[in-house]
């Protein structure tokens, strides 16, 4: 079952985040610290508080939200598995299909200097 842990400067792990979620494929903070996880079994990306507390800020409606990368915009790029897609979430959660491929999973997202976007799917 997904867990995100915290683990200090002498290497001691605690519990963090523990969703009902069955996997926890990537995670990824937005410029200013904020925690994100791209869960699986039910495709939902949350918003994590330095408390613990989530909340679901994206819902793919995939199976698998399965990579996070963030624009220098302040965009969430989200990476689902079943289907293969990529989203572009604005800070406010509101989500636009970037890419719609026929592939069934993007692993992962790079986005270059330049702002293009790559996905490895």
């Amino acid at each position: 079952d997904g867990r995100v842990y915290r683990v200090d400067a002498q290497g001691q792990a605690t519990p963090l985040f523990d969703p009902e979620d069955k996997y926890i494929w990537s995670l990824a903070t937005d410029a200013k610290g904020v925690l994100y996880a791209a869960t699986g079994d039910k495709g939902h990306v949350y918003r994590i508080g330095p408390d613990g507390e989530g909340e679901i800020f994206f819902a793919t409606k995939a199976t698998h939200a399965m990579t996070l990368r963030f624009e220098a915009s302040g965009h969430l790029l989200v990476g689902t598995g079943n289907p293969g897609r990529v989203f572009r979430v604005d800070p406010a959660g509101k989500g636009f299909l970037a890419l719609d491929i026929p592939y069934q999973e993007v692993r992962a997202i790079n986005v270059g200097a330049n702002g293009l976007v790559y996905a490895a799917a």
